[in-house]
Formats: structure tokens, sequence, C-alpha cells
């Protein structure tokens, strides 16, 4: 299956899934992201909008990057948010344009080239502008390869380990680097796999691990509910840096 077909599956309930709407982790992300109202900015890799939404009280306007437009369909855009169609590893945008650009869950599908994009993001950037990205790790060290079996299932993406991405970001060119932690408490993992586009024999198969993983339960501090569900608290790391 190639990357379009991929999202063409993924964006049909895209919004339903429980992360990408959850308010505290779009209240912690817009935070590191210190908007200013005069702040033009870029949000790469914006699928549906829901981080370009999130900002938009903020700041002055806000585009949005995205390769799919199955994607772009389910987001609403006008006025002072538009989109782009386009590709993050090579930006159709100038250099120095944009004050802030953000990218929130998007690196890890970049499983070519990521430096690529965040090279890219720092040649968009006004000097003096500021990046923030995010993206989901393990809980800790214990569990990845547990998370090497599901996600071997669910997609093909890059795995993060903790301060990976800050790594990336540094190597990048971006300056005053620095990231903490946030996590998105209880978290319904029927919800994330009933929405990912997964077939039901799949879903079946990573919700087994779940289930049966002792290390795992401990490290995410499942709580197993009555309905059957699985409840995580799932591990973010938020990056921000300059260009100066």
């Amino acid at each position: 299956m190639n990357d379009l077909a991929f999202w063409r599956i993924r964006s049909r309930a895209f919004n339903k899934l429980e992360w990408v709407n959850n308010f505290f982790y779009l209240k912690n992300f817009v935070s590191a992201c210190s908007p200013i109202k005069n702040d033009v900015v870029l949000d790469v890799g914006t699928g549906s909008g829901v981080v370009a939404d999130a900002l938009l009280p903020f700041v002055s306007k806000v585009v949005g990057l995205d390769f799919s437009l199955d994607m772009l369909s389910k987001g609403e855009w006008g006025g002072r948010k538009t989109f782009v169609l386009g590709n993050a590893k090579k930006m159709p945008f100038e250099n120095d344009f944009f004050d802030l650009v953000v990218m929130r869950s998007v690196l890890h599908h970049i499983t070519d080239f990521p430096l690529r994009a965040l090279q890219e993001s720092r040649r968009v950037l006004k000097k003096g502008g500021r990046f923030v990205i995010s993206e989901g790790v393990p809980p800790s060290d214990f569990v990845f390869k547990q998370y090497e079996d599901i996600f071997s299932i669910k997609e093909k993406r890059i795995l993060f380990r903790e301060g990976n991405v800050e790594g990336l970001v540094r190597k990048a060119g971006f300056e005053k680097v620095s990231s903490f932690y946030f996590w998105i408490k209880k978290s319904s993992v029927k919800n994330w796999l009933k929405y990912s586009g997964l077939s039901k024999d799949k879903q079946d198969e990573i919700f087994s691990i779940y289930l049966n993983d002792k290390q795992l339960q401990k490290e995410h501090n499942c709580v197993l509910t009555r309905d059957g569900d699985c409840l995580v608290d799932v591990k973010t790391e938020i990056v921000k840096g300059f260009k100066e």
C-alpha cells in the first residue's frame, strides 16, 4: 500500500481518535508554542487541521501543509486558516517565511530521511522564530520490544526513544533546544485501534498484546474496564527549538 492509499483509509475516521482531539495535549502543545498575535504559522502534516484550529485563536494566520487531499478534506479551511498541498521534505515556501513552525505526531511517518523534514522546517522559519514538535515515545525502555511488536502489525513508522526527537532537532540546526514530557491520561486502546484503519484481525492481535503483557500494563499504568477496554497513560515528548 502506498502512502496516499494509507492516508485515504486513515482519513475516514481520523477525527474520531481520542488522542487527536485530547484537550490537555493540545493545550500543552499550544502553550509550548508561545503563540503571538502577529505570528504566521506553518503546521507541517496538518491532516484535518486540528492543531491549526487550536493555534488559530492566538495568531494572525495558520497555513497547513499536507500531501494527502483525503486528510485535508476532513478539515474546514478558509479565512485565516488555509492549506497548501505539499511534501514536508521539500516545502513550497520561501526561506525565512514563518514565525512559528509546528509538527505534531508527524515525524514518525516520515520513515525516509526524517531529518530532511526538520531541516526544511528550519529553512522556512524566520530568524528568531520557534519550532515545536511532539512525538509519542514508549513509557520506558523496558517495553520498547513490545512497541516494536505492536507497530510491526500496525504500520510502517519510526519508533522514537526518549531524547531521540530532541537529538534530531539539534542535528537539524535548531538552537536553544529544550523538551518536556506530557502524559495523555487514560487513553482508550480500543478507540485507538478502531479508528486507525486497521482490519479487525490486526486490531485483535494488537489488543491481545495489551491484555496479556503485564510489563506493558505496568509501564502504561493500564486500567482494564468492565466493558473490555484497556485505558493507558501515553507518553509524549514535546521539543522546542529556535532559529537564530
